[in-house]
């Protein structure tokens, strides 16, 4: 896992030469909006400790959770943020795929990502499981489902946490 005081990505294009016409976020007016949907941002906390995860960490055998790296941080007694990185194929457990070696792998992203990225863990050459995939979303809801019953978002020192598919 990774641990550091802020983020900071390397991307291939600046996001502050974007046109204000791609920075449209709203959402159509078809759709409802839920409670927790849109962009994020957790104001007063700029010394949390973000705490970047990859489920394959966490999980790394069926049935087998290794939760210490969250541990850690809420025996440090500092506020932090979770991000568990889910869905690239670098960052899944690799008893998935033996487990389900038909799940479809999205090349690029399904061709909406850039060919690759360094996502801070490594270089990623894009590739993704497709999360629809009932395998993949079947394990993904049972790790989600383990993590829950941990209860670290009761945990007041926990501003925030992000994760593919939850």
């Amino acid at each position: 896992y990774i641990a550091c005081s802020h983020n900071t990505f390397s991307q291939t294009s600046n996001p502050l030469n974007q046109s204000t016409a791609e920075d449209d976020w709203s959402f159509p007016k078809t759709v409802n909006k839920s409670f927790n949907a849109g962009l994020y941002d957790v104001p007063g906390t700029p010394d949390a400790l973000s705490l970047l995860l990859r489920w394959k960490d966490l999980n790394p055998a069926e049935n087998v959770y290794d939760w210490r790296p969250i541990d850690a941080a809420v025996a440090t007694g500092k506020p932090f943020f979770i991000r568990i990185w889910a869905s690239d194929t670098l960052h899944c457990p690799r008893w998935i795929r033996k487990k389900y070696p038909n799940i479809p792998i999205l090349k690029n992203g399904g061709g909406i990502a850039e060919q690759s990225y360094f996502d801070l863990f490594e270089a990623s050459p894009s590739n993704f499981y497709a999360m629809w995939d009932p395998g993949f979303d079947a394990e993904l809801k049972k790790f989600l489902l383990a993590f829950k019953a941990k209860n670290y978002l009761a945990n007041p020192n926990v501003k925030f946490m992000y994760a593919p598919g939850s």
